[in-house]
């Protein structure tokens, strides 16, 4: 990995931990991510209605809903952060022709 000039992501769903370690390694190096399934408002969203349902949610199953609240929570603020940053986000599909 020390010769590589950048990463091609393709498909990010909500885990960009390889993009993020990458970025790490090669600061200056392009990261571009593909996937056209996610964006910001969808993350922020989900973040919100997992708030809101959260007193209902732990009455079910209390620490279920607390992960899945602060996951989504996480996941909502990093997109920002990196995909702002460090990486760029396409939302299109990459296939053969």
């Amino acid at each position: 990995m020390d010769q590589v000039d950048g990463l091609l992501s393709l498909g990010l769903n909500d885990d960009w931990s390889f993009d993020r370690d990458f970025a790490r390694l090669h600061p200056a190096a392009p990261i571009v991510g593909y996937d056209p399934t996610i964006h910001r408002t969808k993350f922020i969203l989900k973040a919100i209605s997992k708030v809101l349902i959260f007193p209902l949610a732990v009455l079910v199953k209390p620490r279920d809903a607390l992960f899945r609240t602060v996951h989504a929570c996480r996941v909502a603020l990093d997109y920002g952060r990196f995909f702002g940053r460090h990486a760029t986000h396409q939302r299109l599909w990459v296939a053969a022709t």
